[in-house]
């Protein structure tokens, strides 16, 4: 239990991080030192996979913050890191910003409320669906978190945001062969850019 709260915990932090960034740097400063982060994680993540020595000093100290599987294959903090860097580059800033929290916030709270409602694995591999119960928790909080974004001063719409927080619970409904800290924030992004070019 313990070592779910600390990985939930430092999923919403971790993944605060850049997004909120984004309101105090400009825009190419934000995705070089973003860029930067993901390359030097990504090259650690391939030593220690690449070595079973540096695996194991490496699942020795942070055994508290992996899941089972990741002791053998990329932990979540890599595809979220990806993910940011993709956010940022395809989506508007605003966007991004939106979807990335949606992410941080909405997927612990999933992950939190639907416990215990996990679908079976799909594909034999990869992310588990936390159910209806994890579905609507983790839309109702990224709907409050974008309205707080909207009263700080990001300019896009409550409508917007609804729709955004709908696309990222749908991904927490079902399983899923890809990483979900990869696939929210680009399925939700591209929803809402969507609805921005065709309105």
């Amino acid at each position: 239990m313990a070592g779910k709260a600390r990985r939930r915990l430092w999923h919403l932090i971790g993944g605060s991080l850049f997004p909120i960034l984004a309101f105090f740097v400009s825009e190419p400063t934000l995705l070089i030192a973003l860029s930067a982060v993901t390359f030097a994680f990504l090259i650690m993540e391939s030593i220690r996979l690449l070595s079973s020595r540096a695996n194991e000093l490496f699942s020795r100290y942070f055994h508290g913050m992996l899941k089972g599987e990741e002791r053998w294959r990329p932990t979540g903090s890599s595809y979220l890191l990806v993910a940011s860097v993709l956010a940022f580059l395809l989506f508007d800033r605003d966007v991004a910003i939106a979807c990335l929290l949606f992410l941080a916030v909405g997927d612990p709270m999933a992950a939190t409320f639907g416990e215990g409602l996990r679908s079976r694995r799909a594909f034999g591999w990869g992310w588990q669906g936390w159910g209806w119960r994890g579905g609507l928790a983790c839309f109702l909080s990224c709907v409050v978190i974008g309205m707080v974004l909207i009263q700080i001063g990001l300019d896009i719409s409550p409508l917007l945001i609804v729709v955004g927080a709908a696309a990222a619970a749908l991904i927490t409904l079902l399983p899923w062969p890809i990483d979900d800290n990869l696939i929210i924030p680009l399925f939700s992004g591209g929803v809402m850019t969507l609805i921005i070019a065709c309105g």
